[in-house]
Order: structure tokens, then sequence, then C-alpha cells
């Protein structure tokens, strides 16, 4: 980021900052209706709103290279694609779902990596699948689709969210279907 971007950026934050009472905290990304499931949830699609709310990103800028969001958050863009990219321990996303029916569904989870990374996912603060490990792929463009198993969904709206213990991996999407 330029030094004049990034003036740029801390003025619009302290103007912003006036404003916190008019901002909503969380706004989803799917044109402010929560993502469906069971469906697919592209990953650089977490819900709008405050670092610390509805992400955490632990390095300054966007190392990805890619213009698709204006945060922190490391996005890389490719070929019209977009992937959360330079993942590291701690980080997290949240998504907006609506799930349809409570029930036992597959989760599956799109990546490219040449370390392993780990993942997991909470949902209303409780861990729904712990410790996902993601071997490498081979190349950071190399995709490969992991199926983490079964995961009990209440029906309703709810955030999932999704956690970073290992990174250095790209993610994609993850994908929620009927078991």
């Amino acid at each position: 980021m330029s030094e004049q971007d990034h003036a740029l950026k801390g003025q619009f934050s302290q103007w912003m900052s006036q404003y916190d009472a008019l901002r909503p905290e969380r706004i989803p990304y799917n044109n402010g209706l929560p993502v469906a499931i069971p469906g697919k949830v592209e990953v650089e699609r977490y819900d709008y709103g405050y670092p610390g709310v509805t992400y955490r990103d632990t390095t300054e800028g966007n190392s990805g290279k890619g213009f698709y969001r204006s945060d922190d958050v490391d996005i890389v863009s490719e070929k019209g694609r977009h992937r959360v990219t330079d993942t590291k321990a701690g980080e997290w996303l949240e998504y907006s779902v609506d799930i349809k029916q409570t029930g036992t569904y597959k989760l599956s989870v799109s990546y490219a990596g040449t370390q392993e990374g780990i993942i997991r996912f909470e949902g209303s603060g409780q861990t729904l699948i712990d410790s996902i490990a993601l071997k490498p792929t081979g190349a950071m463009d190399r995709y490969e689709s992991l199926r983490a198993g079964g995961v009990h969904l209440k029906a309703g709206r709810q955030v999932l969210r999704l956690h970073i213990e290992q990174g250095g991996m790209q993610l994609d999407h993850f994908m929620i279907t009927a078991n």
C-alpha cells in the first residue's frame, strides 16, 4: 500500500468512526442476505463489517494484490476468480447463513497450498468441526476438495466462523450439502 493510500485509509477510518452509531456491525455479503444452506460459500465473501467483528486478519493491507474488497484480508484475484491467500494462524472469517432444516450435513473445503494448513469451523460460538488438516496440494494453484465430515446444524439464520489454526494455504470455497 502506498504512503498516500495508507494516509487516505487512515483518514477515512477516522471519519467513519464518527458514524459508528449509524453503521451496522454486520451485513451479509450476499446482497444483505444470508447464504442458503445447503449450498456453496465462497471464502472471500465473508460478511461486511469491522475487524474483530466479522473477520480478523493479522497483517495490514492485502498481500494478495487483488482488488476485491477494501479491508485487510489477503485476497488474490486471477482470471475472474478470487481466493483468500497468505493465511496465518489466528485469522478468521464469518459468514451469515440460513440453514433450511435441522440435520446432519456434509462439509467440504476447496483449497491449495504447498504446506499443510489447519482450519476449524464454529457456529453460534460452538465448535462444529475441529482441526481439519489440509494436506499440501503441491502448488498454490492446484486446488483439491477435502470432505471434512458431517456436521449437525440447526435450522435458521446463524453465523459460521472459519478459523485458521495453521496458515499458508489459499482457500476458495466450502460446500455444505445434505448428508
